[in-house]
């Protein structure tokens, strides 16, 4: 099982573009600080008039600059795990087992108190400072129990190409669903691409699954 350094290292070493791109995020960030600083004093401005003094109305304005600040910083920090497959084509076997149990270890909370994802994808999963991941996005989540309270959910919603066949259908459980998802994600970081684009009978690639031609199936991959 790999280390953290080792986890780090591994990632640093690979992706000479991250660090473009977070030299990038930076500049932003500075940019978009001095645009707030900007927005702060316009604030300071129009309100002074109704502030108790003017020492609490800077005071005010300096904690909201810090918090804003801070905000677009981590918000900067944190890069999405697809932009670091790309940039390195693939994960080793070690260092997807070891996300891939961060991410089991995330879903399985959730399952722990009654909640399903159900739009699980690379785009939807950050690194923090230390490089584990962190699960984001929760804007289609809900109550794993249902509408009926018997688990079974109905909606079709979710990212094309992380759907399991059954939400396909209409009639699925979340944490299933979530399993699914997160098997493609697995599958995009050990071979640096998805495994098919969706799992309606129209898409070829999957359908290679169905049909059980796994020799072909891997011819593509």
């Amino acid at each position: 099982m790999l280390e953290k350094n080792e986890i780090i290292n591994e990632v640093e070493q690979s992706t000479l573009r991250i660090n473009e791109i977070m030299n990038d995020m930076g500049v932003m960030v500075d940019e978009q600080g001095e645009q707030l600083d900007v927005i702060s004093e316009e604030l300071m401005k129009t309100t002074k008039n109704m502030a108790d003094t003017n020492n609490n109305l800077e005071e005010a304005s300096s904690l909201q600059k810090k918090s804003r600040r801070k905000y677009v910083f981590l918000v900067a920090l944190l890069v999405l795990i697809i932009i670091v497959v790309a940039g390195t084509g693939n994960f080793s076997s070690e260092l997807a087992r070891t996300y891939l149990k961060q991410l089991l270890s995330a879903i399985s909370y959730l399952a722990d108190v009654g909640i399903t994802h159900r739009d699980l994808k690379p785009e939807n999963i950050l690194f923090d400072r230390n490089f584990n991941l962190k699960v984001s996005d929760f804007g289609l989540a809900r109550d794993a129990r249902g509408d009926q309270g018997n688990g079974q959910l109905t909606s079709r919603v979710g990212t094309e190409g992380y759907r399991a066949p059954e939400v396909e259908g209409g009639c699925y459980e979340g944490l299933k669903a979530d399993l699914f998802a997160l098997g493609v994600i697995l599958f995009i970081m050990y071979k640096g691409t998805p495994p098919f684009l969706g799992t309606r009978s129209h898409d070829r690639i999957y359908r290679l699954i169905r049909e059980r031609r796994y020799a072909q199936f891997w011819q593509l991959h």
